[in-house]
């Protein structure tokens, strides 16, 4: 078993370096066929290992054992098992789609050896046994999420957009580190298992402080508020990108590290419920932004922030399992909808903007295949995300506010993903279109399904098993219905608004929502003209006073002292023997003072 995961592990780094560096040699079909290949393999591998109940460690290298523990591990456990099944299965229908969608492109080969970079790295975290395996995995994602979000390198918007997303995630990763280093402080050791047994002996200050600062980090890997800006700009990438990276896995890696380190968080109960409530307002938040944005696959950006709050919230109080079948949810029916969307971009010569779209149903299986994504977005049984969604909303009920936010987002959330369908697919015809490629039909209709029998995922609530607690509360039926009530509110009021067409979006509350409350204009001037400012402080007096300063004076410190001892090289044997014999009284005099 050890060898299979080893093997399922490296099989997509190994294509990923085989098509990097020799993929321009052969046929580019073949380079995405051995690439998706690679990625299949590892799924029927990660389907053998998750099927076997047998949990273990494997020890690649021990770096260090003192001062501290420090080693490269990798553990299989229910929870990393079924993380890697669902990364690798997405991957591989994503990788059957982009075999096609980005077949014309110059860049193919470099694409799928970005892609197969990516997907090791997300396995590597998903897999980590300590905390420094999942942060080389972290910076690794985030690495190939820079690489494919500025794929396009040669369009500004893209290349600006894949800086954005690249230092907007340090920010959180300078917080990721301080979390781990203070763990490192006190326990010496950084694997999970240790951690969770040593952990009742570290201060409960440490505790917080290291709690915060991890959730810090996820705020920046999973966009949450106020660092989700990154997000709706990393649309510049390819859609295959988006559906992979932007909603199924990487931004899933900050909720999967709370959920793994779910023994911590259970200990600060504060810091617990201030990510509950940031991961409730980042939902709401980023469910009104997507109600007045126009273009798709922003509106889909806007949507992974906001059901990724959803997560927050539920891993905030303690709904573990429920947050992590909502992760598994969403990576279904998310990548369902971006694929799609994809489909539609390429029908209508790669138009974006929803208003310039309409009476698309003319695209059936798009419009069948979008229809599915949308009512699972909205929580609409029998679809596996009504079980995940709901059961956070209504167990959320022992924190009324919570309980308040998520039910009024189920409503917003309908709305804005119903206003997108209801606008695509029936609303007045405005530019010509193509027929659907069937070659991209496969990948979405495999999503479609499984978005619909994903609840089985959870039969007999075996996802809440996998964790340490799992607080439920008893719920009445009513209160299990009322997200559901919402959301279907939520729906009608988009058939009434867009479908018939009974609205006008003008007004200062839709230009409020239009332009996202001004955050990210405030973030993207002031702070950044701040930052800006401090840069040139550190230049002037940091850069060019101390760093060059000593630089400087060390060269000219060793310009003086060159210059002193070439006055001692005369070439002459009497000049040397009495230097010598000076240094050798001056050497007895300093022995002999010993004695006195």
């Amino acid at each position: 078993m050890k060898i299979l995961l080893i093997f399922a592990l490296f099989s997509p780094l190994l294509t990923s370096i085989i098509s990097g560096f020799y993929g321009y040699r052969i046929k580019r079909i073949f380079v995405g066929w051995i690439c998706t290949f690679s990625i299949f393999f590892s799924f029927i591998f990660f389907l053998i290992l998750y099927l076997n109940p047998l949990e273990f460690e494997i020890l690649l290298y021990n770096w260090m054992n003192s001062p501290f523990n420090i080693n490269f591990s990798l553990i299989k456990d229910k929870l990393s098992s079924l993380m890697a099944l669902i990364v690798s299965g997405v991957s591989f229908i994503v990788h059957l789609y982009s075999i096609y969608y980005m077949k014309n492109d110059e860049g193919y080969v470099r694409f799928f050896s970005y892609l197969n970079l990516f997907v090791f790295f997300m396995l590597l975290l998903t897999l980590s046994g300590n905390l420094i395996i999942m942060f080389i995995g972290w910076e690794g994602v985030g690495l190939c999420s820079y690489l494919l979000i500025s794929y396009w390198y040669k369009k500004e918007s893209a290349s600006k957009a894949g800086v954005k997303a690249f230092v907007v995630n340090k920010i959180g990763d300078v917080f990721f580190i301080f979390g781990i280093i203070s763990i490192l402080f006190f326990l010496k050791n950084l694997n999970f298992y240790e951690i969770k047994n040593l952990i009742n002996y570290v201060p409960i200050e440490i505790l917080k402080f290291s709690g915060i600062c991890l959730f810090i980090g996820a705020i920046g890997k999973s966009a949450q508020f106020p660092l989700y800006i990154w997000l709706p700009d990393a649309m510049e990438g390819p859609t295959p990108v988006s559906a992979l990276i932007h909603a199924a896995t990487m931004v899933t890696a900050g909720v999967y590290m709370i959920l793994r380190l779910s023994f911590l968080y259970l200990l600060i109960p504060d810091i617990s419920f201030f990510i509950s409530l940031m991961g409730s307002f980042t939902a709401f938040y980023s469910a009104l932004c997507a109600l007045k944005e126009d273009d798709l696959k922003r509106i889909l950006a806007y949507s992974t922030i906001s059901q990724l709050g959803y997560m927050f919230a539920g891993a905030g109080i303690y709904i573990y399992g429920k947050s992590f079948f909502h992760l598994l949810n969403h990576a279904f029916f998310k990548a369902l909808l971006f694929l799609v969307a994809g489909i539609i971009i390429h029908s209508l010569k790669e138009e974006m903007n929803i208003k310039k779209m309409g009476n698309l149903k003319k695209l059936k299986y798009s419009n069948i295949l979008f229809l599915i994504g949308a009512l699972s977005l909205s929580g609409i049984p029998p679809f596996g995300s009504y079980f995940s969604k709901e059961g956070i909303v209504s167990e959320s009920i022992k924190e009324p506010l919570i309980y308040l936010i998520l039910t009024i987002t189920s409503f917003l959330t309908s709305l804005y993903i119903f206003r997108a369908y209801f606008i695509i697919f029936y609303g007045e015809e405005k530019t010509e279109i193509h027929e659907e490629n069937k070659k991209l039909l496969s990948a979405p209709i495999i999503l479609g399904i499984f978005s619909i029998l994903s609840s089985f995922l959870n039969y007999k609530g075996n996802i809440e098993k996998i964790f340490f607690k799992e607080n439920s509360h008893p719920n009445t039926i009513f209160i299990s219905f009322i997200p559901l009530i919402f959301s279907t509110i939520g729906i009608l009021t988009a058939w009434k608004f867009y479908y018939k067409k009974e609205i006008e979006e003008k007004g200062f509350i839709f230009e409020l929502v239009e332009n996202k409350f001004y955050f990210d204009k405030i973030l993207s001037t002031h702070f950044v003209k701040f930052l800006y400012k401090i840069s040139e402080i550190f230049e002037k007096f940091i850069e060019n006073g101390i760093i060059e300063g000593t630089i400087n004076g060390i060269g000219k410190l060793n310009i003086y002292l060159s210059k002193i001892l070439i006055s001692f090289q005369k070439g002459s044997a009497r000049f040397y023997l009495k230097v010598f014999f000076t240094f050798l009284f001056f050497l007895l005099i300093f022995y002999l003072l010993k004695f006195v």
